[in-house]
């Protein structure tokens, strides 16, 4: 079998197991379909997966590209079988949030008439029973704090339903009564859910960590280079010089502590949402202007971001903002960014928040990634989201353009400087919180004390890495891989800093240490 028919049939394979999945990328064949989530099913899946790996692992390529790919697919499945196979994250965590994930992108991607995407939404909330039903088997391991936070999540879920409820009645859907009776009873299953979670909470498990072995293999098939000891070493170091820097802008600031300093910026703010929303999409147009006019990526033909107000119906669901990649399926290649209206405009809509915030999701960052990335021709590079260059890559960014000088009044600086000591900070409770040499209490007082958190903020984080061992440490690690791997192609004669850049944003979300490998190849 060649390459590219390998390389498709695994794509077809992985899409049609997840159909959640195939709608982001704008697959929509199976946008009416839930995942199988029985035992014998990810069973067999797991055998599958072994499969299509001892494939990759052999299959012969006719050039560089494939090659690159090839070695892609098994960084993928090796990944994926150490999830499903060796720390078995299915049998232990209940939560099922991943449904309103399931709708989300048929709510609110425009890719079809209303009418069509909802009725897909439609058979999908019918199907809500039949998964919830299947994880009461199949979560036989639960984690306690797991537990609490598919609670947590089960009344977003339902409020969700309800908007699209609203949704329905603000469009004139055609079968209302129908939508009403299908959201009646997944309301019904998901109480029954929550009844079971109550159940099972007492006999669950204190214990989320790995051990340190799987945390080095985990790191390991990342493919990240660095030990346990070597990351702490890096983070320790950008903690003590961000914390010095910060020390400078302050007094730039003529303040002395950090409150003071947000204080400033609170006062240095659009007055009402609507300028706020203003503001987002002339910084996007002065940023475009920017790389332009110093020559620092190709934008790629065709892309779009739309920067609108989060819709009313959305607003519980994304108190701030997010941002929506386009699916590289699809023809148009539009990002959406969304900001969310609040009656008072917090410390995400200052003016510096917001220079910031749209470097790291818009330009150079997450948006021209994606797009640049929707390019690609490789099935499976579509499949890939490395955290270490994704994350890395965003927050590569927000010091690029400070050293770019598109980012310099000390205000930018104290934004960047404030989030960069966050992200220092994010490696060692990532490292030691995910294999128990820090405690949830621990960990949430270290981010109080040293990434400048309030204590909500703080509790929300942490619940969140223990469900995500070794993402939280990519920013960071992911940022200096990237630096490291500028600072060795800076050496070669005639450097172009443009080359450099479109060659990462181009080739795909590829592992960063697969680019040496393309930069060595391309770039020379």
């Amino acid at each position: 079998m060649s390459f590219r028919k390998l390389e498709k049939e695994f794509f077809d394979y992985v899409v049609k197991q997840n159909p959640i999945l195939a709608t982001f990328l704008g697959v929509h064949k199976y946008d009416s379909e839930l995942p199988d989530l029985s035992k014998k099913t990810i069973e067999k899946e797991i055998k599958k997966l072994k499969e299509f790996l001892r494939k990759f692992e052999s299959v012969e390529t006719k050039n560089f590209d494939e090659e690159i790919s090839r070695l892609a697919a098994v960084y993928e499945l090796r990944l994926e079988l150490f999830w499903l196979e060796k720390i078995r994250m299915w049998e232990r965590d209940p939560d099922v949030s991943f449904l309103g994930d399931a709708l989300f992108p048929l709510i609110f991607r425009d890719f079809a008439p209303f009418n069509k995407r909802m009725r897909s939404a439609l058979k999908r909330i019918e199907k809500f029973s039949k998964v919830l039903e299947q994880m009461k088997k199949t979560v036989d391991k639960p984690v306690k704090i797991w537990v609490d936070i598919a609670l947590e999540n089960i009344p977003m879920l339902e409020n969700f339903l309800d908007t699209i409820l609203e949704i329905c009645k603000a469009n004139k859907f055609r079968n209302l009564r129908k939508a009403e009776e299908i959201v009646s009873k997944a309301k019904k299953s998901l109480a029954s859910y929550k009844e079971h979670l109550k159940k099972i909470k007492t006999k669950a498990s204190e214990k989320y960590w790995l051990s340190d072995e799987e945390f080095d293999e985990l790191i390991q098939l990342m493919l990240i280079n660095l030990s346990k000891d070597e990351m702490l070493s890096l983070a320790n170091y950008y903690l003590r010089r961000y914390q010095k820097e910060m020390k400078k802008v302050l007094k730039e600031m003529n303040v002395k502590t950090v409150k003071e300093a947000e204080k400033i910026l609170e006062n240095n703010k659009p007055k009402t949402f609507r300028e706020a929303l203003k503001y987002h999409k002339q910084v996007v147009k002065e940023l475009k202007e920017f790389l332009r006019r110093n020559k620092l990526f190709t934008l790629p033909k065709g892309e779009k971001l739309v920067i609108m107000e989060t819709p009313s119906y959305l607003t519980k669901l994304i108190p701030y903002a997010a941002y929506f990649p386009p699916a590289p399926f699809e023809k148009n290649k539009v990002g959406i960014y969304i900001v969310t209206p609040r009656q008072k405009l917090g410390k995400h809509l200052t003016y510096a928040s917001i220079k910031n915030t749209v470097v790291h999701e818009a330009y150079p960052g997450h948006h021209l990634q994606h797009a640049c990335a929707s390019l690609q021709k490789s099935y499976v590079r579509h499949l890939l989201s490395p955290p270490e260059f994704v994350e890395g890559w965003a927050h590569y960014c927000e010091e690029y353009m400070l050293e770019k000088g598109f980012l310099n009044k000390p205000e930018e600086k104290f934004v960047f400087l404030k989030d960069a000591i966050w992200r220092a900070c994010r490696v060692i409770v990532d490292i030691k919180l995910s294999t128990g040499r820090m405690s949830f209490k621990q960990a949430v007082n270290f981010l109080i004390r040293n990434a400048y958190l309030d204590r909500e903020g703080a509790l929300a984080e942490v619940k969140r890495y223990t469900k995500s061992p070794g993402y939280q440490l990519c920013y960071l690690i992911g940022k200096h891989m990237i630096k490291e791997l500028r600072r060795e192609f800076e050496t070669v004669n005639n450097f172009n800093e443009r080359k450099f850049n479109d060659l990462l944003m181009y080739e795909g979300n590829l592992p960063l240490y697969l680019f040496w490998f393309v930069m060595d190849r391309k770039f020379k």
